[in-house]
């Protein structure tokens, strides 16, 4: 999802005179407790209500996907979908319940049967909302969520966002039996937990700020004596708040750099190289300031490939630069790039005899797991529930 960062992206290099040369005066501070909104460094915002699905039984015009994320199904798919089955299921709307639960059944044998996955994914959903609220329904329901999950991607938030939404209606409707409602709620806050991370892997933080208050409401007394899942919805808190914390510090940071202060281009590099992958922001940094301490490690990450030593270089430039920044993500990522960099020189065959540096690398290793270096935690707890051969084990 490279295209989640882009567009903050071009904001950056154009304030820092990628397309001209932009005073201080141009880019004015932001209002306070608003910088998340204007921090050039991120993407606009995402509406998360854009993440959660239609489930009005006569919806007239195709939902949106937030942003340039693809979109749950195609305008073709959409054009089938209003051609073949939308009529039917505004005449349902008209009908009785035993009606609206069996075309709820047929909507879900074409679903299996179509080969396009954008309508299949829309007819799961209108099976769900065709039969959610009621108890004779709920199987049904059940079997369209499930059913939905099998067409899921794990790194997909437009279509995580709809399992959130049934497992979480399913969880707290009486509709729904009492002894499946507690699966149903660990379901609502794994995908929670799943899609929070995944905006913030792509730079959607104020997004993911307010998914992750959803997950108290799920959290019933069966979740929290399941102590992987628990660890998972705090560490998915504390990641959250580390990263808006995180934007916080950059903001001010990008302000100091518009002013000349060189010093401030350091945190923002690192941003750029550990966090977001974003060649062109680090390209820019260096050209504007090519004596900085950002410059110094893009040449030496340059010359690795030749020069043996280069990575013993970077490592120490980046646990020096790493070791200054205030407490949280960056701090830690940037540390564990370090640490990799040092395991890179230690494991180049043609460093075997430079003895003295490999003893610092090997001090400097030691130094670097004690200070905290860690890398991206891999938190998918939803995963293992999506996809065809997915086992739907609570």
């Amino acid at each position: 999802m490279r295209y989640c960062f882009r567009v903050g992206v071009f904001v950056l290099l154009a304030c820092l005179g990628w397309a001209g040369t932009v005073s201080a005066a141009a880019a004015p501070m932001p209002a306070s407790g608003d910088s998340l909104a204007n921090n050039p460094l991120l993407p606009p915002a995402i509406p998360v209500s854009n993440l959660w699905p239609d489930l009005t039984l006569d919806q007239s015009v195709p939902s949106i996907a937030p942003g340039r994320f693809p979109p749950l199904y195609s305008a073709n798919d959409w054009r089938r979908y209003e051609k073949k089955y939308a009529p039917q299921i505004l005449s349902a709307m008209r009908h009785r319940l035993s009606d609206k639960i069996a075309l709820a059944n047929v909507l879900l044998d074409k679903a299996r049967q179509t080969p396009h996955h954008g309508l299949a994914r829309l007819l799961d959903i209108k099976a769900f909302a065709l039969t959610y609220r009621s108890r004779a329904g709920s199987p049904v329901a059940q079997r369209a969520l499930a059913q939905y999950m099998t067409l899921a991607s794990p790194d997909n938030i437009v279509e995580i966002g709809p399992i959130w939404t049934m497992s979480q209606l399913l969880a707290y409707l009486g509709a729904t039996p009492p002894q499946d409602r507690e699966h149903f709620a660990a379901l609502a806050e794994r995908a929670d937990v799943q899609l929070t991370l995944r905006l913030l892997r792509c730079a959607q933080v104020a997004a993911a700020a307010r998914t992750v208050r959803l997950l108290v409401i799920e959290e019933t007394l069966p979740v929290r004596r399941n102590p992987v899942l628990m660890a998972q919805i705090s560490n998915t808190r504390a990641l959250t708040s580390q990263s808006v914390a995180m934007m916080d510090y950059l903001d001010q940071q990008y302000h100091l750099l518009i002013k000349g202060d060189v010093s401030a281009a350091t945190p923002i590099y690192l941003y750029a190289l550990v966090i977001q992958n974003e060649p062109l922001v680090r390209r820019e940094l260096v050209r504007r300031w090519p004596k900085s301490v950002p410059a110094q490690i893009q040449k030496l990450l340059a010359s690795a490939p030749v020069n043996p030593h280069a990575d013993f270089a970077v490592a120490k430039l980046l646990h020096d630069a790493g070791s200054a920044l205030p407490w949280g993500i960056l701090r830690d990522r940037t540390l564990y790039a370090s640490l990799q960099h040092y395991h890179r020189f230690l494991n180049n065959p043609k460093t075997q005899w430079d003895r003295i540096s490999r003893t610092l690398a090997k001090i400097a290793v030691e130094h670097l797991i004690e200070q905290g270096a860690r890398p991206h935690p891999d938190i998918s707890p939803l995963t293992p529930f999506l996809g065809p051969a997915a086992t739907h084990a609570s």
